[in-house]
């Protein structure tokens, strides 16, 4: 007996479409990542690369290869150390991005280090060996994965992706003299915290925020610790009735549910600093010490 479809061509091609449709909302989501200086990323739970792009705002495209059983991307085309690149990658349940310093030992890059050998110690691990040659927060400044802050746009992207596998509301927030202050979302990633501001300036009149740190407070001593801030953000003018988000990248420190953050907020011409508690029970449970 004929198909039916086969018998009518439209509708066999609106099945095709929808078909179509369906696969690119199902397998089409990605993930973004930004790569810097080095160009080099390793995906340890591969995921195929859609694009290789600079994190300006023309996103020209790189040339790139895939190498290894681990997904070596490096990049072909040469570009200033001060550029981000930013990777799409096919959304995977779980990956880890590496980023590498242009000093890197490409002979280390090109060991298998996903395998420890009978009798190596930790130390000598390949994987450690190498991470031993990563930059790190508290190193130069042309070492950090966020080089200026007109890259906080890239960081908010990555904060706003990241946002679609965590949906939530607010985390907390702060109203205070005309200004509502409040954490939307937080990311790890390399041993860097994204924290994802939200500003609102209720009144008319502008309002200048001068200089952001955040502090924690752990249960354990009870103890007030200043953490590394890897991205300073200039001062942020807010002009009246307007909303604005910002991102900050900080060292990401060991979080127990039980600690807390404090955001220590300075604004021009204000003595007393805008203060917002953030409760550590409240972060995604990603952030989280496990235990």
């Amino acid at each position: 007996m004929e198909n039916r479809c086969n018998r009518n061509p439209l509708k066999q091609t609106v099945l095709s479409l929808i078909g179509i449709l369906l696969s690119v909302t199902v397998w089409g989501i990605t993930d973004t990542v930004v790569v810097t200086k080095g160009a080099v990323t390793v995906l340890t739970f591969p995921s195929r690369v859609v694009t290789v792009q600079s994190g300006t705002t023309n996103e020209q495209e790189y040339e790139h290869t895939l190498a290894g059983r681990l997904v070596l991307l490096k990049v072909q085309h040469p570009f200033a150390t001060a550029t981000n690149i930013v990777v799409i990658t096919q959304k995977q349940i779980y990956y880890l991005v590496v980023v590498y310093r242009a000093s890197v030992d490409m002979a280390v890059l090109n060991m298998d280090f996903s395998k420890k050998k009978a009798g190596a110690s930790d130390g000598n691990h390949p994987q450690e060996r190498l991470r031993r040659q990563l930059s790190t927060c508290s190193e130069a400044a042309d070492t950090m994965l966020i080089l200026n802050p007109i890259d906080t746009v890239i960081a908010s992207r990555i904060a706003a992706d990241y946002r679609l596998q965590h949906r939530r509301g607010s985390i907390c927030k702060l109203r205070k003299l005309a200004i509502t202050f409040g954490l939307e979302d937080v990311m790890k990633l390399n041993g860097l915290m994204y924290l994802r501001w939200y500003w609102r300036n209720n009144a008319g009149l502008p309002a200048e925020i001068v200089h952001i740190s955040v502090c924690m407070k752990t249960a354990a001593t009870n103890a007030i610790l200043p953490l590394r801030t890897c991205l300073k953000l200039p001062s942020l003018m807010l002009p009246g009735k307007a909303n604005i988000r910002q991102v900050l990248v900080i060292a990401a420190p060991v979080i127990d549910k039980r600690d807390e953050l404090y955001a220590v907020v300075h604004m021009r011409n204000i003595a007393d600093p805008l203060i917002l508690k953030i409760q550590a029970a409240a972060l995604p449970k990603h952030i989280l010490k496990p235990g």
